[in-house]
C-alpha cells in the first residue's frame, strides 16, 4: 500500500510539474482548416494531444477492446475470435429469436424505453449515450478525418469503418458465449445506425460541437510484451456545458466505462483544467430481469480524475479508482514531452500490476512493459 501511495504521489508530482510549465506547450493546431469548404465540427487537425492520436486504427482498438477495461485477462492473441464471431453472427441473423430468448418485455423496458433508473434496468444508458450520441459523433468525426486526409468518398469510408468497429466490439463483448444475445441486435440494428443518421445533420453537429463541446478523449492502447496483455485501451467521450458567457467556467462530463462529472476552468489559449469525480464499472454481474445469462448489470466503484486539454484535445489525464482492474492511470499525450523533434505519448497504470508504455502519432498501438508485481 505504501508503494502504491508513492506511485500516486509520483504521478501527481509529474502531472503538476508539467502544468506549471504548461505555457511552454505550443499550440500547433490550425485555426482554420482549408482543405475544402465543408465544415469541420469534431476534428481540427490538431497535432498535439488526443486529437493527434485519432485515426481509424486507434478508434478500432480503443472501441473494439474497450470492454476489457475491467477484465483481468486481456491477452489479445489468445482470445477465441472464431467462436465469438460465430456467436455474434448467429444473433445478428436471428434477431427476433435473440430478443425472444432475452424476453420481449425485458428488452423493451431495459434496452429501448427507460422505465427505471435501477442499475439492473440501465442497459438503455450506454445505448443512448454511447451508441447513439458517442458513436454518432464518432461517425461524423471519422468522416472529417477521412476528408481532412483527402481520402475519396469520406462518408462511405466512415460508415464502413464505424459498422466494422461496432461489429468487432460486439464480438469482443460476446467473449465466446454459447447462445443468442439481444445485445448486438439492439446496438447494430437500432442505436448505432440511429447515431450515424443523427450526425449526418449539420444542425445536430453544430449544436453538440458548439454548445456542449462534445468530443472523444480515448486512451493510448499498447501491447505488453512481457504479459501478452493489451494495456491502456478505452473509448471515452467528453462534453462541457459553459456556466457563464465568457466560457471561463464549465460543467464537464466524461463518460464511457466510467462516468465522471466536475468543473472545468479555461485559461489563456483555450487551455483547460478539469477536476472530476464519479463512478467506474468494476465488473458486470447478472441482472434478474430475464432468464437470459446475457442480462447484465454494472457493479460500480468510486472514481476521480484530473484532465488538462487544449482546444478540447486532451494533453494529460490522471485517474484513480476503487476498481480492481483500473486502479490508477496516467496518460500524457504526444506534443507534451519532447526529445528533440520526437514527441511520444506515455502512460503509467495499475490494472492488477504496474505497467508503462509509449505511443506515437499515426500508430494505433504502442509498446508496453509490466513489472509483473502487484503492490496494491
Amino acid at each position: 500500500m505504501k508503494y502504491f501511495t508513492a506511485k500516486i504521489l509520483s504521478c501527481v508530482l509529474l502531472f503538476s510539474t508539467i502544468l506549471i510549465n504548461a505555457d511552454e506547450i505550443k499550440d500547433t493546431s490550425q485555426t482554420t482548416i482549408t482543405t475544402n469548404s465543408k465544415p469541420y465540427y469534431f476534428y481540427d487537425g490538431n497535432i498535439i494531444g488526443s486529437q493527434s492520436k485519432y485515426n481509424p486504427g486507434d478508434f478500432f482498438i480503443n472501441g473494439g477492446f474497450g470492454v476489457w477495461q475491467f477484465a483481468s485477462d486481456r491477452k489479445i492473441l489468445d482470445f477465441n475470435y472464431e467462436k465469438a464471431f460465430s456467436n455474434t453472427w448467429k444473433s445478428m441473423t436471428h434477431p427476433m429469436y435473440a430478443i425472444q430468448q432475452f424476453g420481449v418485455k425485458a428488452w423493451l423496458t431495459s434496452e429501448i424505453i427507460p422505465t427505471s433508473f435501477e442499475l439492473k434496468h440501465g442497459q438503455f444508458f450506454p445505448n443512448y449515450f454511447l451508441h447513439t450520441l458517442g458513436a454518432g459523433m464518432q461517425s461524423r468525426k471519422m468522416e472529417e478525418w477521412y476528408r481532412y486526409n483527402n481520402v475519396p468518398f469520406p462518408r462511405i469510408f466512415s460508415i464502413v469503418t464505424m459498422l466494422s468497429e461496432h461489429y468487432f466490439e460486439e464480438v469482443i463483448e460476446d467473449g465466446g458465449y454459447n447462445g443468442l444475445s439481444e445485445d448486438p441486435v439492439t446496438d447494430m440494428y437500432i442505436f448505432n445506425p440511429l447515431g450515424i443518421l443523427l450526425f449526418l445533420n449539420d444542425d445536430v453537429c453544430n449544436f453538440f460541437s458548439k454548445n456542449l463541446s462534445l468530443n472523444e478523449w480515448s486512451l493510448q492502447p499498447s501491447f505488453n510484451f512481457k504479459t501478452g496483455q493489451l494495456e491502456n485501451m478505452g473509448q471515452f467521450y467528453v462534453a462541457k456545458l459553459p456556466l457563464e458567457h465568457t466560457h471561463t467556467w464549465s460543467a464537464i462530463a466524461y463518460f464511457g466505462m466510467q462516468e465522471l462529472f466536475g468543473i472545468t476552468r479555461t485559461f489563456a489559449n483555450e487551455k483547460s483544467l478539469s477536476l472530476t469525480g464519479g463512478v467506474i464499472v468494476n465488473s458486470l454481474g447478472a441482472a434478474d430481469i430475464s432468464n437470459s445469462q446475457k442480462a447484465y448489470t454494472a457493479n460500480l466503484r468510486w472514481s476521480a480524475g484530473v484532465f488538462y486539454d487544449v482546444k478540447n484535445s486532451l494533453l494529460m489525464s490522471l485517474v484513480a479508482t476503487g476498481a480492481e482492474h483500473n486502479r490508477l492511470r496516467l496518460n500524457i499525450y504526444p506534443g507534451v514531452l519532447k526529445i528533440g523533434s520526437f514527441s511520444p505519448g506515455i502512460f503509467v497504470d495499475n490494472t492488477g500490476e504496474w505497467s508503462t508504455g509509449i505511443s506515437v502519432r499515426y500508430c494505433p498501438i504502442g509498446a508496453a512493459v509490466g513489472t509483473g508485481k502487484n503492490y496494491w
